[in-house]
């Protein structure tokens, strides 16, 4: 077997009878025997239907526990593994499915009938398994099959799986994540961002298995700790599980945590239980946050929220799942900032004449690989892109301060030039978030005769406010720099998000300018 599939052997050993998994949609709970009992029911499946060691595989279904048995039967297989993203279309996943070669997927009744609806009718014939109504696998975890074991030796190079970009530049990217970081991804994030973590503790996943919540679940699972797995975010429901089940532990994406302070705002009575509750660490990533609505999460939770920022093609040449840390006793004191490097990490400052950056100075966020990255899957295997000269070029426009912490300001690609000037998006969205009529705002670039490029916002108003878009720029512009106001607010009920959950200033900008 490979050394992540050692790593679940190990750890079904040690915590046996521990609680691995509490599904809340089927409201069941797994020990780690009965999860192992499912991998290896998943991997006599796999066998029998002639997929092999190396064969792509992907898992496209909401988070159960049909999810979690999907990868570790693959896992102990070898085969690799390629999740795709629930909020993508039937289209959309056909798409990935045919770009990754996956000889099968393993479906649920939901996206099931989405691929089935799937406007590419050329999808190529492939096994299909729907974890819903899977022959061979019971609810029950009854122990018919004897523990599965395989002679197969997967070489760490190997990939254990392909995980696919959120595309909001282009075509999605399928970045290739070898056995041997899978398993550095997990060990850094227990000797990181998890190092507090012990078998007692409990987590909440609401995010989808396909992205950071993954690793998350697997640090978990090797420490002997559970989860508590939801199908979906919903506010109410989530405050309910960290007080049900005396969850210590769990990550969202900015989105969902901007929610959850809306939901709190709300109700005060679910503030004052969950400030009771034994959640100690809310860890969130994928995009910055502005500190004003830091502040307000702080307000109603305590000092509780964590901060790591990471991309995806960090799998593919760094064993960790981030590349930093903000820890919740340096969340308030360092505001804006996604924390210092992660042990063995080296993340550096690239100005635009190619030379490092001084402290305080904004330029390209690029991170060290350590040896050679397994790139992206095309086929066949290529290192365009993001890998240059053994750094990881982000594409993040950002600055370290005095004492190396990372301030994320923007996206390269989403930088306004206004009349020679630059303005980041970022830096206008968290003065508009200061307003207390605001819940959340996105900033975009738009043609001007005079300035080539000027900025205008799509902004969410709380459901009780009333600020009008004079006033709103009125406000902003007694903060900040005329040239970066936005010449025009357009006030919407939501903003685009990507398939990730991260604000999409490319749907948002084709929406103001009607072209959605």
């Amino acid at each position: 077997m490979s050394v992540f599939a050692d790593m679940i052997e190990d750890a079904v050993v040690r915590h046996k009878a521990n609680i691995a998994l509490i599904d809340t949609h089927a409201n069941k709970s797994f020990s780690f025997t009965d999860m192992n009992s499912y991998f290896d029911k998943i991997s006599h499946q796999v066998m029998a239907s002639g997929l092999k060691a190396g064969d792509h595989a992907a898992i496209y279904q909401r988070n159960s526990y049909h999810w979690v048995a999907a990868e570790g039967g693959l896992a102990k297989q070898g085969i690799v593994i390629v999740p795709i993203n629930i909020y993508l279309s039937g289209t959309e996943a056909a798409w990935v499915l045919d770009h990754s070669v996956s000889a099968a997927v393993f479906l649920d009744d939901e996206t099931a009938a989405l691929l089935d609806g799937s406007a590419d009718k050329a999808i190529k014939p492939i096994l299909r398994f729907n974890s819903e109504s899977l022959s061979g696998i019971s609810d029950e975890a009854d122990g018919d099959v004897v523990d599965f074991k395989t002679n197969l030796s997967i070489n760490a190079a190997s990939p254990y799986k392909i995980m696919y970009s959120s595309a909001t530049t282009g075509v999605p990217k399928g970045i290739i994540c070898p056995n041997g970081i899978m398993a550095g991804v997990v060990t850094g994030a227990l000797a990181n961002q998890l190092r507090d973590v012990e078998s007692k503790d409990r987590l909440l996943i609401a995010t989808p298995l396909t992205h950071v919540a993954n690793s998350f679940f697997w640090a978990f699972f090797m420490r002997g700790a559970s989860t508590v797995l939801m199908r979906r975010f919903d506010a109410d429901e989530y405050c309910k599980q960290i007080i049900d089940n005396a969850v210590t532990h769990s990550f969202l994406v900015p989105t969902l945590l901007i929610d959850l302070i809306n939901f709190l705002e709300e109700n005060p009575g679910v503030v004052a239980s969950l400030r009771s509750s034994s959640l100690r660490a809310l860890w969130y990533a994928g995009s910055p946050i502005p500190p004003a609505t830091a502040k307000r999460a702080e307000s109603l939770l305590g000092p509780i929220l964590n901060q790591q920022y990471g991309l995806t093609e960090l799998y593919s040449g760094f064993p960790a799942m981030a590349c930093t840390e903000l820890r919740s006793a340096w969340h308030s004191k360092k505001p804006g900032s996604c924390g210092r490097s992660v042990t063995g990490c080296v993340i550096r400052i690239e100005g635009d004449n190619g030379n490092l950056a001084r402290p305080g100075e904004p330029g390209e966020v690029i991170i060290r690989l350590q040896g050679a990255p397994a790139g992206y899957w095309s086929p066949p295997q290529s290192l365009h892109g993001a890998f240059r000269d053994g750094w990881i070029h982000t594409g993040d426009i950002g600055y370290l301060d005095e004492d190396e912490f990372l301030y994320v300001i923007d996206r390269k690609n989403d930088m306004i030039i206004s009349g020679g000037l630059n303005i980041y998006p970022a830096e206008v969205e968290a003065c508009i978030a200061e307003h207390p009529d605001v819940v959340q705002s996105a900033v975009v670039g738009v043609s001007d005769d005079r300035w080539v490029e000027v900025p205008i916002a799509a902004v969410v108003r709380r459901s009780d406010g009333t600020v009008s878009e004079e006033e709103l720029i009125d406000f902003v512009r007694s903060k900040i720099a005329h040239y970066k106001c936005p010449k025009r607010i357009e006030f919407v009920e939501k903003l685009a998000v990507t398939s990730a959950g991260k604000v999409s200033r490319q749907k948002v900008r084709a929406e103001l300018l009607g072209e959605a």
